[in-house]
């Protein structure tokens, strides 16, 4: 086992995926279902998942020999470093057709991380 954490360092996410193609061919209402389902379920385990984390967020503090809780000061040292490969991330993104998709998501992310 490690003798450090660095915390926090992301999320734990449930996702569903599906071909757009196949989901432009559900109709509307099976659609609306699906994403209804999804909200209730991404509400659920949020709220799972922040209580699992906590929990074991303080069972890894009482096994650590040293431990890093991620400060806003570091997050902001880590901005300016990440900027050039999020951009390149949206630039691939867009030459391959997915930029709408990908700026969607990333504001998604960014939402949810502030």
């Amino acid at each position: 086992m490690t003798s450090y954490c660095t915390a926090p360092t992301g999320y734990s996410i449930w996702l569903t995926f599906i071909n757009p193609d196949s989901w432009k061919k559900l109709p509307a209402d099976i659609q609306q279902i699906i994403m209804d389902v999804n909200k209730e379920t991404e509400l659920r385990n949020r709220s799972t998942g922040t209580a699992a984390d906590i929990a074991a967020g303080k069972n890894l503090q009482t096994k650590l020999t040293y431990h890093l809780l991620t400060t806003e000061e570091v997050k902001k040292d880590w901005a300016p470093l990440m900027k050039p490969l999020i951009d390149d991330w949206l630039k691939r993104s867009d030459k391959a057709g997915t930029g709408a998709e990908a700026k969607k998501m990333y504001d998604i992310i960014e939402k949810a991380r502030k």
